[in-house]
């Protein structure tokens, strides 16, 4: 097992932990909605008035999406780093990652902001990518 099948390893089973806790989140958003104190709160976004159960609900199950996404992607780059044979599912995804990073980073720093959390995401996403092109260079040579 070379080093970047290694790293990817790692890397992927970092990502399946976080995809597993965006998932615990957003299922509590999704059910800590109806918690008495929180249904039927108005709370004011931009100017108007929203449902705080509704956005939480919104909210929650954006994050479940998104971590499902991210389990799916972790299970890829794991199987990719214990079978080089695998890895295209993963390079694809991390090349389209990248390019959806790098247009999310733009458009922040047209509206402005730059957040850590974007510039973390983006890192994480190039290296998917770099790990993801090695392996697949080693496996044709």
């Amino acid at each position: 097992m070379s080093g970047s099948q290694k790293a990817l390893k790692v890397v992927s089973i970092i990502m399946i932990i976080y995809a597993i806790i965006v998932v615990l989140l957003g299922a509590f958003l999704c059910f800590g909605a109806s918690i008495p104190g929180v249904a039927g709160q108005a709370i004011d976004v931009n100017g108007s008035a929203v449902d705080a159960a509704a956005l939480s609900v919104a909210m929650g199950a954006g994050f479940v999406i998104s971590g499902v996404f991210y389990l799916i992607i972790g299970f890829l780059g794991h199987r990719g780093a214990k079978n080089s044979a695998k890895i295209g599912p993963f390079f694809v995804l991390s090349v389209i990652g990248v390019v959806l990073a790098v247009v999310g980073s733009v458009m922040a720093v047209m509206q402005g902001s730059f957040p850590l959390s974007q510039l973390i995401g983006l890192l994480v996403v190039i290296l998917c990518a770099v790990l993801a092109f090695n392996i697949k260079k080693q496996r044709q040579a």
